[in-house]
């Protein structure tokens, strides 16, 4: 036989003789692949549907070995590579690709040799969901114990995957590395773990963690070891997870809280003092929730010493003038209503210390300090001024002052000054034209600098203020569009002012269509917004995106304040199983409308079993999820009674079990 044909088993002892070439074997390993992939999610490893189609794929297999060998199918996020070439069309092998992906897989090879129990270990491995094959090691290591000699899996780098945008299962990984470096007491994977310690708790909820006895024994483990080895560290990582803790806002209730009061049982009263020192450090308005923390964690050690050796600290920074920064900030701690449930120890002690702080400070002549009284001297003025002369006195200094105060880039001064434009021209002054050249000229700075990194709360709020564009709506979509820069109060301004632009945005977003990083920036910051607006604009990105854009898009719905239950219910009638997931998910969040999404995706009629593949496929979704409120709508699959009903009804009985 020449190489790249080979003769199909069934027609030669049907005496009806065809030669398959190389491409056909791909396609047929492809699909067969597919199809017992989809088996083994929908049936019990015993069942005789998954046993037949594994029969069928391990033929296919060995079609393929009389072309290949060994086969080496290779995973991306967005296609699968083999025989050198991608593999994304038609798009159920790019949906193939991600689920794979989505399993933390990077290659399948197999031998010569293969026989139907090893495949069937493979399917069932990688059947279970992503967060099962972490739990279990990886596929390698269950793999390794089934003792599948002819199959093996090479996965991706726990550590790099972490670092992917839509990773997926992130706080498994984390928790995964992060045990499995504690366990190990190897300094360099204790150092990897510090350093990702930041960004890995962002994939853990504060609430979850609470609940999650093993991972801060982890914790509490791992703190112990820094402290031992690396104290620069430990001081790092203890006060990243205060951060962390202080991100969460008040989603900690007391009890909560208190249960991870254990996770500082090894501080001192020097590790306290350390994490007090660097917290007042950090902010002018520091968080009062931070010292409510504070006081509950640090129970078990000597408030007064801890605050004795901070006090010691502070007083020798005097010379420097960060004592009377700290001192600052300690006042704005305990004026702040929210710090009132302190514990009255730390009240006290706190208090003790501002009195004991030396406040003795030679002057001296600060020409900025000065320009910025100066400013707000005009400011008091120009609120006091009645007549118009003397308003347009201190308007025109006021604009001599204005290059000074945008080189500084004083947004909270810009924001007191429009303000009181805003109430002087209510109050129908007749300088309305010098009030408008001055809020014109803050206009276009602010226009011109808006559209690098994460705005400050002051420039937030200060753009809110703003009531016109002085640039126009071409300069905004340059912006965007030519020069790339996309930012929050950029894009909120154009929203605001040029809605009628619309049609216009939305062809430039669908010109870079190409540009996965841009789309994704775009979908978070439009998100970000949170409005009405907002949902129509990421519906509108959702129509023209591919299915990377639109898990994004299903992503950031989750964090907004109202669901868009209609939308997300659409989106359950699509193909894309990953979309119907993230859909589902979303949905699942609040009870009824789960129960709804279960409802589309249940509801399906298959008339001689005609629809049974989606079914089983959508239920095999309902089943990652877990999704107690499905009961009811499974129970009706178990009373069907005709034949090509039966995998239906298997699978709902299976789940039933599961979910009890």
């Amino acid at each position: 036989m020449k190489r790249g044909l080979f003769l199909l088993p069934a027609q030669l002892f049907s005496g009806k003789i065809k030669l398959m070439d190389k491409e056909e074997a791909l396609h047929d390993f492809i699909k067969g692949l597919r199809i017992a992939f989809n088996n083994s999610l929908a049936y019990q490893r015993e069942h005789p549907y998954f046993i037949k189609s594994v029969e069928e794929f391990r033929r296919k297999v060995d079609i393929l070995f009389g072309f290949l060998t060994p086969i080496k199918l290779n995973i991306t996020s967005e296609a699968l590579f083999l025989d050198d070439r991608y593999w994304a069309k038609p798009l159920a092998y790019a949906e193939l690709a991600l689920i794979l992906h989505q399993r933390k897989i990077k290659a399948i090879e197999l031998r010569p040799g293969l026989n139907t129990n090893e495949l069937a270990d493979l399917l069932s491995a990688l059947a279970l969901s992503p967060k099962e094959v972490i739990k279990h090691g990886g596929l390698g290591v269950i793999l390794e114990k089934a003792e599948t000699e002819h199959v093996s899996v090479e996965e991706l780098d726990y550590s790099e995957l972490l670092q992917m945008k839509g990773a997926g299962e992130d706080g498994d990984i984390w928790r995964y590395l992060f045990k499995g470096a504690v366990l190990s007491k190897d300094a360099s994977r204790i150092n990897q773990a510090a350093e990702d310690f930041s960004e890995g708790l962002k994939n853990i909820g504060v609430k979850d963690l609470a609940a999650d006895n093993e991972l801060k024994q982890n914790l509490v483990e791992f703190f112990h070891q820094l402290k031992e080895n690396n104290k620069k560290v430990f001081s790092e990582c203890s006060n990243a997870f205060f951060d962390y803790l202080i991100d969460s806002k008040n989603a900690l209730s007391r009890e909560e809280a208190q249960s991870l009061k254990g996770l500082f049982k090894n501080f001192s009263e020097s590790d306290f003092a350390d994490i007090l020192r660097k917290q007042v450090a950090k902010s002018d308005n520091p968080d009062p929730l931070f010292l409510n923390l504070f006081s509950i964690f640090s129970q078990g050690a000597s408030s007064d010493k801890a605050i004795s050796l901070f006090s010691e600290h502070a007083n020798a920074g005097e010379a420097s003038g960060k004592v009377h920064l700290s001192a600052k900030r300690i006042q704005a701690f305990l004026s702040n209503p929210e710090s009132q449930s302190v514990s009255p120890v730390y009240r006290n002690t706190l208090f003790s210390l501002l009195k004991n702080i030396s406040y003795s400070e030679n002057f001296y002549f600060d020409p900025k300090t000065l320009r910025v009284n100066y400013r707000f001297i005009l400011l008091n003025m120009l609120i006091q001024k009645k007549d118009e002369e003397g308003m347009k006195f201190i308007l025109s200094n006021l604009v001599k002052e204005l290059p000074f105060i945008t080189e500084d880039k004083d947004f909270e001064y810009m924001r007191y000054l429009l303000e009181v434009i805003r109430s002087k021209q209510k109050e129908g002054t007749a300088a309305l034209e010098e009030f408008d050249n001055l809020k014109n000229k803050i206009t276009v700075f602010l226009e011109e600098n808006i559209w690098d990194d994460e705005p400050s709360v002051n420039l937030k709020s200060l753009v809110e203020l703003l009531e016109k564009s002085c640039k126009g709506s071409e300069f905004y979509l340059n912006k965007m569009f030519q020069e790339d820069k996309i930012s929050l109060c950029g894009l909120k301004l154009f929203l605001k002012f040029f809605p009628m632009e619309l049609n216009v945005f939305y062809s430039g977003v669908e010109a870079k269509a190409h540009d996965l990083g841009y789309l994704e920036r775009i979908v978070k910051i439009i998100a970000s917004l949170d409005s009405n607006l907002s949902r129509v604009i990421l519906k509108q990105i959702y129509s023209f995106s591919n299915e990377l854009i639109k898990a994004e898009i299903l992503k950031v719905t989750d964090g907004l304040s109202i669901l868009d239950k209609e939308f997300l219910l659409d989106t359950l009638k699509e193909n894309s199983r990953a979309l119907k997931k993230e859909a589902l998910r979303v949905l699942s969040k609040d009870s009824e409308s789960g129960k709804a999404g279960v409802a589309v995706l249940l509801g399906i009629r298959s008339p001689w079993g005609s629809k049974n593949k989606l079914i089983l496929e959508n239920m095999a979704i309902i089943e990652e999820l877990n999704l107690k409120e499905s009961s009811n709508y499974l129970v009706p699959f178990t009373k069907m009674n005709l034949f090509w009903h039966a995998p239906l009804k298997n699978k709902a009985l299976s789940m039933l079990e599961g979910l009890k």
